[in-house]
C-alpha cells in the first residue's frame, strides 16, 4: 500500500473512530438522562439542535466509509479486515437507529 493510499485510510478510520464516538455519547444521554454527567447533557442538547447538519455529515461519513469497505475489501491488511467490517456495520446500524429515534421523537413532540 502506498503512502497516498495510508494517508486515506487513516483518515478513514479516524471518521470511524469519531462517529462510534457521537454515537456512544447520544445513547449514554439518551438513556441516562438524569443520571449523564453534564458535558454528555450538552453535548446532547447541541446535538439535538443542530440535528440535520449532524444526521447529513454522519450519513456523508457512514457512506464514505461503506463504499470504501466494499471497494477495497481485498486491499485492507488481513488483520483489521473484521474490525473495519464491525466498526462500519456498527456505524450503519447506529445511524439507522439514530435517525429512527430522532424522528420518531420529532413525530411525537408535534401533536
Amino acid at each position: 500500500m502506498d503512502n497516498e493510499s495510508r494517508r486515506y485510510q487513516n483518515i478513514l478510520v479516524a471518521v470511524m473512530i469519531l462517529i462510534l464516538g457521537i454515537d456512544v455519547l447520544f445513547v449514554i444521554a439518551k438513556a441516562l438522562t438524569d443520571g449523564a454527567p453534564a458535558f454528555v447533557i450538552s453535548f446532547y442538547q447541541e446535538y439535538l439542535n443542530n440535528k440535520i447538519f449532524f444526521i447529513i455529515l454522519e450519513f456523508l461519513g457512514m457512506l464514505s466509509l461503506l463504499v470504501d469497505l466494499i471497494g477495497r475489501y481485498e486491499l485492507i491488511h488481513r488483520k483489521f479486515r473484521v474490525l473495519r467490517l464491525i466498526g462500519t456495520a456498527l456505524v450503519c446500524v447506529f445511524f439507522l437507529a439514530k435517525v429512527f429515534v430522532l424522528f420518531i421523537d420529532s413525530a411525537l413532540l408535534t401533536d
